[in-house]
């Protein structure tokens, strides 16, 4: 490997250690993903179940849990609404 390709394969490390922070994807959700926008970060946080994986979850289609945590918010919000 030479000097390039280890200063991009570092930098790609540090890249997904900041986007593994849950302060970091709550934000990205936030203003990306229209279900999360009226959503707080701190309940985005709590949404996020454990700890992210980071190189070792598969990303094709069908594979992911991002439908599951729709439906997380969406049931958070019925129960918030119901219990005002």
């Amino acid at each position: 490997m030479n000097k390039e390709q280890k200063k991009n394969v570092q930098y790609d490390a540090y890249a997904k250690y900041i986007l593994s922070q849950k302060e970091v994807l709550a934000r990205i959700l936030k203003f990306t993903i229209a279900e999360f926008q009226d959503l707080e970060g701190e309940v985005i946080m709590e949404l996020i179940e454990g700890e992210p994986l980071v190189s070792k979850v598969s990303t094709e289609p069908g594979e992911t849990k991002l439908l599951g945590t729709i439906q997380k918010i969406q049931n958070w919000e019925r129960e918030r609404y119901f219990s005002m």
